[in-house]
């Protein structure tokens, strides 16, 4: 809102964002918890809108994004990351918070990384 404005009509909201103004870049974050592959499908297209309408908004940018996910099935989960994987700018992580492993939260991380 602070970089956009915000209106009745268009108010957009991403999770996370991360913005590094001298190199023009930022990262939109969505996490979703779900078992519902449409509920994870939505949330990787709203995601990919912040990282657009961000753009729009503040000027030639590097927006990228970052889905961070809990309960889908790997598999279906594999799916999605083919289809919007290779098109798009946007990454997918699965987090199990039934876990603690360093790993996966190192595997975050590299992924913010990557895609700045």
């Amino acid at each position: 809102a602070k970089i956009c404005g915000l209106s009745s009509y268009d108010c957009w909201i991403p999770d996370i964002i991360l913005i590094n103004e001298r190199n023009k870049s930022a990262i939109i974050i969505e996490v979703k918890a779900t078992d519902y592959i449409d509920y994870l499908r939505d949330g990787i297209l709203q995601a990919l809108n912040y990282a657009k309408r961000l753009n729009e908004c503040y000027g030639s940018i590097n927006a990228a994004s970052l889905i961070i996910y809990y309960g889908i099935d790997q598999i279906i989960a594999d799916q999605l990351i083919e289809c919007f994987g290779k098109k798009e700018k946007v990454k997918l992580i699965n987090l199990n918070i039934d876990e603690n492993d360093e790993d996966k939260l190192r595997d975050v991380i590299n992924a913010v990384q990557q895609l700045q």
